[in-house]
């Protein structure tokens, strides 16, 4: 079976004024960025495995803010991810969002060693009001 991968990534700064997703604030709940990344390598595996995933044409990691992760995070799920759909097609589209408060070169050159082919950083975030 081929997919789309979305991973949700539900931590942010602050719930925006403009965002339906859930999300959760990384000042009281960043304690749980390692255990949420391990166990989301862990459901990544077993949604593969259950639904007999063939081919993911394209992953999108979204959120909530994915550059909250930090270049460690994200290169640790880009390198699992490596290793899990190695075999599969190369995804034609590789997408991670981020905010520029959050997005630094470390996380820029993870991303890019990692395979992704686009950043995604909304024009709502320079937008002051909607913060």
């Amino acid at each position: 079976m081929k997919v789309a991968l979305y991973i949700h990534i539900p931590f942010c700064e602050k719930k925006c004024d403009y965002c339906d997703f859930y999300s959760l604030p990384v000042k009281k709940y960043g304690r749980l960025l390692d255990s949420f990344a391990e166990r989301l390598c862990d459901d990544i595996d077993g949604q593969l495995k259950m639904f007999g995933i063939t081919e993911v044409m394209s992953v999108y990691i979204g959120g909530g803010t994915p550059s909250l992760l930090g270049a460690r995070r994200i290169k640790e799920l880009l390198d699992f991810l490596a290793v899990r759909l190695k075999g599969f097609p190369p995804p034609a589209e590789f997408t991670v969002e981020a905010n520029p408060e959050s997005l630094d070169a470390d996380f820029l050159r993870a991303c890019r060693e990692g395979g992704v082919t686009r950043i995604s950083c909304g024009i709502q975030a320079f937008d002051e009001a909607s913060r």
